[in-house]
């Protein structure tokens, strides 16, 4: 039994090998045999009756390898096809090989074979912590949902993209827009004068010992992270836990807010390095970074 899989993402060594190589690692061990097509760099265009090649003897186009990698598909018991998402699609190069490969009537072959063995190979890669943050297994999205409303949006972002589930921060006393208002002596400004200020939480995650990598964002309130993440990050044990922080603002950088959460925080926590994004980032941005974050 062989299983063919195909990898339709630009980055040869990515997120999406990562998890094949994963998968295949498993198969291995039952004695499957596993190979994988690399798309990128893949010429997939038919012969144009140019004629060149009798003018020259040799085609000016580059051999299309299509019907290369149309035979190792007809040929394998089964088939993995992996591409990343790119705003909402896969990736281009995977949508050009399935199109022309429509007129296979006998894909579903291999189907018992990944109904078991590959839903539980993804399963134990996922557990294993190899992968990046792209990786949903046992990750838990949170983000610091407030009357601003910039960070909410890359939040969602990131939970779609990770399948991820999502816990809002919401104080107990809800923020008004006086409160928020800068440089008035309101609300925000005396907390973020305060190092000590813990505004209180609304509810709590009754769980939290189930997830093992926490995405955290949060705005930046006069530099700094609002004191209601210091609550947060005070309220529950994160030991042996990984943390990648990211925040939104409209011109500060991420700064020393991401270095005093981490303070707060226990020695043994896996604090990863931050991102700082401007309001109305494209869910394509937060894709990019996701996938080039890698947890140690």
């Amino acid at each position: 039994m062989e299983v063919l899989a195909i990898n339709g993402s630009a980055r040869k060594d990515g997120n999406t090998a990562l998890l094949i190589n994963t998968v295949f690692e498993e198969l291995n061990k039952e004695g499957i045999e596993t190979e994988m097509v690399q798309l990128s760099g893949k010429i997939m265009e038919p012969c144009k009756a140019c004629w060149a090649c009798s003018r020259k003897k040799n085609c000016v186009h580059k051999k299309d390898q299509f019907q290369e990698i149309f035979e190792k598909m007809t040929q394998a018991d089964g088939i993995i096809l992996g591409s990343p998402v790119y705003t909402a699609n896969m990736s281009a190069n995977m949508q050009a090989l399935l199109e022309r490969a429509s007129v296979v009537t006998d894909m579903n072959r291999g189907e018992n074979l990944f109904a078991h063995k590959v839903g539980a190979s993804v399963t134990a890669a996922r557990r294993g912590g190899a992968l990046s943050a792209l990786d949903s297994m046992n990750h838990f999205f949170m983000l610091q949902n407030i009357a601003t409303g910039t960070t909410e949006p890359l939040a969602e972002y990131a939970a779609e993209i990770l399948e991820a589930d999502i816990y809002e921060i919401m104080p107990e006393v809800p923020y008004t827009e006086t409160d928020l208002a800068y440089y008035t002596n309101g609300r925000a400004d005396q907390e973020q004068n305060d190092p000590s200020a813990r505004p209180a939480i609304a509810g709590k995650v009754e769980n939290m010992e189930e997830y093992d990598t926490i995405i955290l964002g949060y705005p930046i309130w006069h530099g700094q992270a609002p004191r209601i993440i210091s609550t947060f990050l005070e309220s529950y044990d994160f030991s042996e836990k990984t943390i990648i922080p990211f925040c939104t603002s409209h011109s500060s950088g991420i700064g020393s807010s991401a270095d005093n959460l981490h303070e707060l925080c226990p020695d043994s926590v896996n604090w990863m390095e931050g991102k700082r994004f401007e309001a109305r980032t494209m869910k394509e941005t937060m894709e990019n970074w996701l996938e080039n974050v890698r947890v140690k």
